[in-house]
């Protein structure tokens, strides 16, 4: 199928948005391996925010849900970190009308997602709190998808040929920015982040085939427990 001159077919940016993604992952990557950074491990809780917009929803909102799972904090020096670990986000239940579709329809999709960011370290208060803006990426992997009928109680259809939408894209890499507050005590850190993604891959590939899209837009903000910290020294 041809496309007018100077646009591009959806899968074919988001081919090129998902390269240019892993490019910075490996450089970023390089980067902690050379300035051998000091390790911190964590934890981290708190609720997901996510809308799905794209021509595929005729209708749609945010949703809550949850996000769980381990940090690791690589310390470059004292200005410069990077963040990465292994999360579970349920990206909570969404209600919507599903262009060409009958009646409103709720899914609930759920990733496995592995984070990378650079942190800017801002310390004040005699180094006992520090401010660090953040950009990075997010590489989600093993998606699922579950279905029912708006009203109905219980989820007793996964997503795939047969539903409304079809399948649920089993990958997608997030570009990110936000923040982290922490206060540090001795060796170790309690705090907060705030983080908004958004996906570059259609959630629902089968649609986006006929130029109906659909994207992961997603808040989230968790509580964050490090040990040990490496910092203010």
């Amino acid at each position: 199928m041809s496309h007018p001159a100077g646009k591009r077919h959806p899968i074919e940016t988001s081919r090129r948005a998902t390269g240019s993604a892993l490019l910075v992952l490996a450089m970023l990557a390089g980067t902690a391996g050379v300035a051998r950074a000091q390790v911190a491990f964590g934890l981290n809780v708190g609720p997901s925010l996510t809308h799905v917009s794209g021509s595929l929803m005729e209708e749609g909102h945010l949703t809550a849900g949850i996000y769980l799972g381990a940090l690791i904090d690589l310390q470059i020096n004292r200005r410069w970190a990077l963040e990465t670990g292994v999360n579970s986000v349920q990206k909570g239940i969404f209600s919507a009308k599903v262009a060409g579709e009958d009646g409103v329809w709720d899914l609930k999709t759920n990733y496995v997602q592995i984070p990378l960011r650079l942190k800017y370290l801002i310390y004040f208060a005699d180094d006992r709190w520090v401010f660090a803006p953040f950009g990075g990426v997010s590489a989600s992997l093993s998606g699922s998808c579950e279905i029912r009928a708006a009203g109905f109680p219980a989820f007793d259809d996964t997503c795939d040929s047969t539903t409304p939408a079809g399948p649920v894209e089993k990958h997608d890499i997030l570009f990110s920015v936000g923040f982290a507050m922490d206060r540090v005590f001795g060796t170790s850190a309690f705090g907060f982040d705030f983080r908004y993604s958004r996906g570059t891959r259609n959630v629902f590939p089968e649609p986006a085939k006929e130029g109906l899209t659909s994207y992961n837009s997603t808040f989230d903000m968790k509580v964050r427990l490090i040990f040990p910290h490496f910092g203010g020294s």
